[in-house]
């Protein structure tokens, strides 16, 4: 199985330990992929490193976070450099209905940035997300967009009214 763990840059202390504590589970069930971005994708990255289980990081572009891809490496790590072509496209469309405009409007980094996101998400099971709060409209949201939209299973660690963690694992492990 394949869970996208995606997060927020801006996370506090106790939650990014909370993703790192949630990376090692999700090496139990599966693969991690993520987007190596500092905060919530990097702990939870590290976490189910740590556990020995198996990663994959999908980069915007080759050199982002270089220094934590040189802390990932062996054989239970697969790095993506850069979006597929099909992905920009792709980005594209799940964009401009999410936010109501194109992304070509945007930098070409955020562009990169957006398709990346797709290449979590898509080539994912399952999503476990912890956006900065509830509603947030930034690149977590947008992962747990696409994730609706597939449709795959979308946990938000942001809504109180979410499953426990093991329990959306173990019911994603049944079905």
């Amino acid at each position: 199985m394949r869970i996208a763990c995606i997060g927020s840059r801006k996370l506090h202390q106790a939650a990014l330990d909370v993703c790192r504590e949630l990376g090692k589970y999700v090496a139990e069930y599966g693969i991690c992929v993520s987007g190596a971005a500092p905060g919530a994708d990097q702990a939870f990255m590290s976490g189910a490193f740590m556990a020995g289980g198996h990663v994959e990081g999908h980069l915007p572009w080759i050199t982002f976070e270089h220094e934590f891809q040189e802390k990932l490496q062996g054989p239970r790590v697969k790095w993506y450099p850069k979006p597929e072509p099909r992905e920009l496209g792709r980005a594209a469309a799940y964009f401009e209905k999410f936010r109501g405009f194109a992304l070509t409007q945007c930098s070409p980094g955020i562009q990169k940035l957006m398709a990346r996101n797709v290449g979590i998400v898509e080539n994912a099971d399952a999503v476990i997300a912890f956006p900065q709060s509830f509603g947030d409209s930034g690149g977590t949201q947008f992962g747990m967009y696409i994730g609706r939209r597939i449709p795959i299973p979308v946990l938000d660690l942001s809504n109180p009214e979410h499953l426990s963690v093991i329990d959306f694992l173990n019911r994603l492990r049944a079905a």
